[in-house]
């Protein structure tokens, strides 16, 4: 075998080589095919959970402002009772008031 018999024969061994790596890849990547769109699972995943941690950020922020807003009623209230109360000292006043009068 000469020189130029030793590189033909190297030079299709290369090629064939390179084809059946190639096709063996296609033959992969085709039977696989199910994993490659299975791929996107944990993206779907890592995205379910951050709309839970959104969700419970929500759901916190609705809850403190919720029991502001409680806060907020009964201090109105407290203060709508002392004036109930000042208003009816201030009726019983005038009765008395009126009452001396005539």
């Amino acid at each position: 075998m000469d020189r130029n018999e030793l590189t033909a024969a190297i030079a299709g061994t290369l090629a064939a080589a390179f084809l059946l790596g190639w096709i063996l890849r296609w033959v992969f990547s085709w039977l696989n095919r199910s994993a490659r769109d299975g791929m996107s699972l944990p993206a779907q995943l890592h995205e379910a959970e951050e709309a839970r941690h959104r969700a419970e950020y929500r759901r916190a922020e609705a809850d403190r402002r919720a029991a502001e807003i409680e806060a907020e009623l009964a201090r109105t209230r407290a203060g709508l009772a002392a004036t109930e109360r000042q208003l009816e000292e201030v009726r019983t006043a005038y009765r008395d008031a009126t009452a001396r009068q005539g």
